[in-house]
């Protein structure tokens, strides 16, 4: 083969391949984020990553190291880096070595005789080299691809550990609201049950109607029914963490009973837009993108045809009882150029083309909508806890209030200068504010750990 001809076939290759369109590009951000700085100093610092106590850290890091959803994902990624290997050993020369021994029948010296020939004992020993060229860039884009995959297969493995360890701080911020809601039930079952005691007896007494102890019976009963369905919420939430964790149930209650500090995280007043970029899920979508572009140039690039360099080195002898046979060897070596071309298909590696370019367009799709998602996640907890920070702070003025009523009304009742039967509302109202109060502080808990997961800001904390 001819430089001028094999360069000739290249430029027939490309004008012919060249008709179709090429492939995608990787999309740009949406237009919504495109007003975001374009360096990280533009932007404002991070917050700090929000952190419970001690012992509400120490189950997250158990559950990084034991959680069986993480293993499975670090296995693909294991399966996704050995896949990025062997698309990147195909740009690389192939060397096979061979060797065979064994022994047959020859060719009788005697045509004429009916008779076997002699045995004849035979080795071979071969060696050949095979490098494809790769001139359109085939295997290339290929293992482009490949590692693209694995990046997002990394990308994934990060936001499944972001995302488990705040879901473990917030199972157990639940479990140990639950905890403490059992107890502040109880305290107001206490009151109502108290002031019914003491409404029923004026009714007995026939100083009032039974009004107010019909309405207060009605209230306790719910009260009651409520306390029965929260006792069943409490019993499973250790078992969810338990199956998120993969800690024994031992460990998880005595980090529930530990000793908790308030959730405490400084939100910033508003996210910029290229915060957004530092999501794993983000990052992951963003690969695939890459890679899914890659693999449609791949498929362009297979319509062409392939050049490789091969060399073979092959040597065989024959041993046998006659002469001749016995100095028989024969040494075969190649050196050359190939060309393989597919012609005629079908259209099988056009419509492969067409079919990764059109996966390519759907991952760009996906990858604009995992965007838009994140800026919607994120603005969302930004507002919830931002509500949720001023609604406590309303219920903790409001709770502070009806505790210095009720205190001063017991006093007043100590003193005797007020009866139990007036101060039993005050009672009430402190109570109820009370478990208001530490809903709302649940609430906002739960608000600052899925901004903290919206932001990413754990993600340096829980990096393996």
């Amino acid at each position: 083969m001819s430089v001028s001809w094999r360069w000739s076939a290249i430029c027939l290759a490309a004008a012919l391949a060249g008709c179709s369109t090429p492939p995608p590009t990787p999309a740009a951000l949406p237009q919504s984020l495109s007003a975001a700085p374009a360096r990280d100093d533009e932007a404002p610092p991070r917050p700090q990553p929000l952190q419970l106590d001690e012992a509400a850290e120490r189950l997250v890091a158990l559950a990084l190291q034991r959680s069986p959803e993480l293993a499975k994902v670090e296995a693909r990624l294991r399966e996704a880096q050995a896949q990025a290997g062997v698309a990147s050993a195909r740009l690389w020369p192939g060397v096979e070595l061979g060797a065979s021994a064994g022994q047959g029948l020859g060719t009788p010296t005697d045509p004429a005789a009916d008779a076997k020939g002699p045995r004849v004992r035979r080795t071979s020993t071969s060696a050949s080299l095979s490098w494809e060229l790769d001139l359109f860039g085939r295997n290339r884009q290929a293992s482009r691809a490949a590692v693209l995959e694995s990046d997002a297969a990394a990308a994934d493995l990060a936001a499944a550990r972001v995302t488990l360890a705040n879901t473990v701080r917030a199972e157990l911020v639940r479990y140990r609201a639950a905890l403490r809601e059992r107890a502040l039930t109880d305290a107001l079952l206490e009151t109502l049950r108290a002031s019914h005691a003491m409404e029923s007896r004026r009714v007995q007494a026939g100083l009032v109607d039974a009004t107010e102890l019909s309405r207060l019976g009605a209230e306790l009963r719910a009260r009651e029914a409520g306390l029965a369905q929260q006792r069943a919420e409490q019993d499973s939430l250790p078992l969810r963490l338990r199956s998120l964790s993969d800690v024994p149930l031992d460990e998880i209650r005595a980090a529930a009973q530990a000793a908790e500090q308030p959730c405490s995280l400084d939100a910033p007043r508003s996210v910029p837009l290229q915060w957004l970029t530092g999501r794993r899920d983000v990052a992951a979508a963003q690969a695939r993108l890459e890679s899914a572009v890659a693999g449609a140039r791949s498929a362009r690039a297979a319509l062409l045809p392939s050049f490789s360099l091969s060399a073979s080195d092959e040597r065989q002898r024959d041993r046998s009882r006659d002469l001749p046979a016995l100095l028989m060897r024969s040494t075969q070596q190649f050196l050359g150029l190939q060309m393989a071309w597919s012609v005629l298909d079908g259209g099988q590696r056009r419509a492969e083309a067409r079919a990764a370019e059109a996966r390519s367009e759907a991952v760009a799709a996906d990858y604009r909508l995992t965007v838009l998602r994140a800026a919607e996640e994120t603005e969302a907890a930004l507002q919830r806890h931002a509500a949720l920070d001023q609604a406590l702070r309303q219920q903790q003025e409001a709770a502070l209030s009806a505790e210095q009523s009720w205190r001063r009304a017991r006093i007043r009742v100590d003193a005797g200068l007020e009866s139990r039967l007036a101060a039993s509302p005050l009672e009430r109202e402190y109570r109820e504010r009370a478990l208001s109060t530490h809903t709302t502080r649940r609430d906002q808990c739960l608000a600052a750990i899925d901004l903290n997961r919206a932001l990413a800001l754990s993600e340096a904390a829980v990096r393996p």
